[in-house]
């Protein structure tokens, strides 16, 4: 527990549990590390601002992340391998985020993510506020990011391994970035999708049903894609589909 404002210079590691005790770091003031965080197993409980000068890695069963109150802020955050993360009243302030094995958090006003987002392995980020990201959006088996009336914005898509995501007016993907659709994952398009490159494979799908698209490159490998009247396919690269897949 530290008791005064401070300023360490190093790195914040906080070993295992014993039973049923937990070893637990306690913020209870303003605190700032030169570098980052390692918790195994361990509890870090934000209890005022907590600054990080490196990354934030929350990570195995039993490792708990608790924003109680004032701001964590570190250049990535991330919480893995059965750990969790839980709040109270405390927020967040990232470049990269990363969610892995059924880890849940939400995106508040006073939260924010600036780089990019990570979610894998059943792990959930559900919107209170809009997302907007310099950097992709990455989300793997089963993860899921819950936008409800918020929008998201990135560089990227990639959604690979029975994700499914909607995009729909005010989200945006950048039109010099990739949209790649993997192993049973499903974009649903209520805007038309203006983009560099589209990939689909594995059974990756667009569902859509007025929508259009503006592409420059399209590959498509075990998968299906449907052009309509509309679409734009400017063919300033090759165009690859294989392996099963059905262009129409």
């Amino acid at each position: 527990t530290n008791t005064g404002m401070a300023t360490i210079n190093g790195r914040l590691v906080i070993y295992g549990s014993s039973g049923t005790t937990r070893s637990t770091f306690n913020s209870n003031v303003p605190v700032t590390f030169s570098q980052g965080l390692l918790s195994q197993s361990g509890q870090l409980n934000v209890n005022a601002n907590t600054t990080f000068g490196g990354n934030v890695d929350i990570q195995y069963d039993g490792a708990l992340l608790a924003l109680n109150s004032g701001t964590l802020s570190a250049p990535g955050l991330g919480v893995y391998y059965g750990a969790r993360a839980t709040r109270s009243g405390g927020f967040y302030n990232v470049t990269n985020f990363y969610l892995d094995n059924g880890a849940t958090l939400d995106y508040l006003p006073g939260d924010s993510i600036t780089g990019a987002l990570y979610l894998y392995n059943s792990s959930t980020l559900t919107l209170g506020r809009n997302l907007a990201l310099t950097g992709g959006i990455d989300l793997r088996n089963s993860a899921a990011l819950v936008t409800g009336s918020n929008t998201y914005s990135a560089a990227s898509l990639n959604m690979d391994g029975n994700v499914a995501l909607t995009y729909k007016a005010g989200d945006l993907i950048a039109s010099s970035g990739n949209v790649d659709l993997r192993n049973c994952s499903t974009l649903t398009l209520q805007r038309n999708l203006d983009v560099s490159v589209l990939n689909l494979s594995g059974n990756g799908a667009l569902s859509r049903s007025t929508e259009s698209l503006r592409i420059s490159r399209f590959d498509v490998s075990n998968a299906t894609l449907t052009l309509k009247a509309g679409d734009q396919v400017y063919c300033e690269q090759s165009i690859y589909f294989s392996s099963g897949s059905t262009v129409t």
